[in-house]
């Protein structure tokens, strides 16, 4: 009767070490995967900052505009145009 038992014992021991691994290597693949991405969108960041960096860099100085005109302003694509119809900064 002991022999049975511990074979019994040994029996599911054995299943439940099989399960574990088994889900272990899901969680080890996934957070691998997650790694992957995380590095991925580092890359992408630090690409997207240099981007960044060489538009600034090479972007004009605004023009400074008086606060009464930018009130009686509209925006139209390229310009901002004055709402008696005069041009007033082309961007």
């Amino acid at each position: 009767m002991a022999n049975l038992m511990f074979a019994l014992n040994e029996k599911i021991a054995r299943i439940a070490r099989k399960e574990i691994k088994n889900q272990a290597t899901t969680t080890k693949k996934a957070a691998t995967r997650y790694r992957h991405d995380i590095a991925d969108l580092k890359r992408q960041v630090s690409e997207l900052v240099k981007r960044l960096a060489i538009v600034e860099k090479h972007q004009p100085t605004e023009i400074a505009v008086a606060p009464e005109s930018v009130e009686n302003a509209r925006y139209c694509q390229g310009s901002i145009i004055d709402i008696d119809g005069g041009l007033t900064r082309t961007l």
